[in-house]
């Protein structure tokens, strides 16, 4: 679930918008969720973020999300918001690969009518 909250934001809104959005994830955790899916492209360029970023992005509120992200987001990093062609495929291809290999998981979270 975090991994795939993670490809649809970053897509959407940049790695920047998805952390800004998502003060209730630790960063780690995120990065744990994308190796831990296969997404290692992904994951790659999310831990690059993250180092250039040089500090520590816990579970937070969304004021003191917003305040590290806006003392230490440099403008070198915004060459990095998007995902690149190469993860976003990756990630793609992690996810499906996860949700097949793990249907029965999927199918139990339907929703009973």
């Amino acid at each position: 679930a975090i991994a795939n909250r993670y490809w649809g934001s970053a897509n959407n809104g940049g790695i920047n918008s998805f952390l800004t959005v998502s003060y209730d994830l630790d960063a780690a955790e995120v990065l744990e969720a994308l190796v831990s899916v296969g997404a290692l492209e992904a994951a790659k360029q999310f831990k690059s973020v993250l180092q250039e970023l040089r500090v520590p992005l816990p579970a937070s509120t969304q004021d003191d999300r917003w305040d590290l992200l806006k003392r230490h987001w440099t403008h070198s990093l915004d060459a990095h918001d998007l995902l690149s062609e190469e993860a976003d495929r990756d990630l793609s291809r992690a996810l499906k690969l996860h949700v097949k290999a793990h249907e029965d998981i999927y199918l139990a979270l339907k929703p009973k009518e």
